[in-house]
């Protein structure tokens, strides 16, 4: 997250904060993993891991698809 290589695949807000749902990109040891993040900017926080976007995806959609 910090070096910002997110591929983001949605975003919903929560009511309190945005949530999104993103696979790492790049080199490194995170590289391929998909996630759900709670929070903006230094707050942000993984709230998930997954082991493919369609995963990620459609844990974020049954959860966030009233607010996308």
């Amino acid at each position: 997250m910090r070096h910002g290589r997110l591929l983001i695949h949605a975003h919903a807000g929560d009511g309190h904060t945005i949530v999104a749902v993103d696979t790492h990109i790049g080199s490194g040891s995170g590289s391929g993993k998909c996630v759900h993040l709670h929070g903006e900017n230094h707050l942000r926080q993984v709230a998930d891991t997954f082991d493919s976007p369609a995963q990620a995806q459609t844990a974020f959609e049954r959860l966030h698809s009233d607010a996308m």
